[in-house]
């Protein structure tokens, strides 16, 4: 039998309850935008990916690397500014990894989040 001696978690949804602020996000960028955006298929399509990918799925094409990065840029600033005001853990999230900590066991995330959204994050841990 093995010993368990990490925890690796997935950030959104997980340890922060922030789907419901991407959702947003994604309204409020299309309608700065002025695109035409189905954001619950968006969310479906794009969940758990990569920002390139969600760049190109918004797009509806294979994007450049550098308009993905400022489709990104754009999005999760917003996704920041609104789930900044209102930013709140899974329930129950913290309590679990300060006893999962103080066990010894180390604790890191894993995640598609890019490391903007990551820091944010972990500040407002």
């Amino acid at each position: 039998m093995h010993r368990v001696e990490a925890l690796v978690f997935d950030m959104d949804g997980t340890m922060v309850d922030s789907m419901p602020w991407h959702r947003q996000a994604w309204v409020e960028f299309a309608r700065r935008r002025e695109l035409a955006v189905d954001v619950p298929d968006l969310m479906r399509r794009t969940t758990g990916r990569t920002a390139f990918e969600c760049a190109c799925e918004l797009m509806g094409r294979t994007v450049s690397e550098a308009e993905a990065a400022q489709i990104t840029h754009e999005k999760e600033t917003i996704y920041r500014e609104l789930f900044g005001a209102e930013f709140r853990e899974v329930r129950g999230f913290r309590r679990f990894a300060h006893d999962a900590a103080s066990r010894g066991l180390k604790i890191a995330v894993g995640t598609a989040g890019d490391r903007h959204n990551i820091a944010f994050a972990m500040d407002k841990l």
